[in-house]
């Protein structure tokens, strides 16, 4: 990977700011550049609602995906799914 094993620990700590950071960036950018589109949800609880399904989707692809393919590496979807579940409370 781009990270060495060894510096995982340390660098582990960013990974989830680095994620928020840049999910958020796309999104705004996103709903910008469609904004006024048909496809776009009309209000931002249907948008909540459309985006929390497609990531949940995805978090579970991407389990299915490393159970099946390397199961070294489940330990990354699985703490997705918690995070994502977390922070629905």
């Amino acid at each position: 990977g781009i990270v060495r094993h060894e510096d995982h620990a340390e660098v582990e700590p960013w990974i989830r700011l680095w994620y928020l950071w840049t999910s958020a960036g796309f999104l705004r950018s996103y709903l910008e550049t469609a904004s006024g589109a048909t496809f776009v949800p009309s209000s931002e609880v249907e948008l909540r609602v459309l985006s929390n399904a497609l990531l949940l989707e995805k978090a579970l692809y991407e389990l299915q995906y490393e159970a099946n393919n390397r199961p070294e590496w489940l330990k990354i979807p699985i703490q997705g799914i918690v995070q994502f579940l977390e922070a629905a409370d």
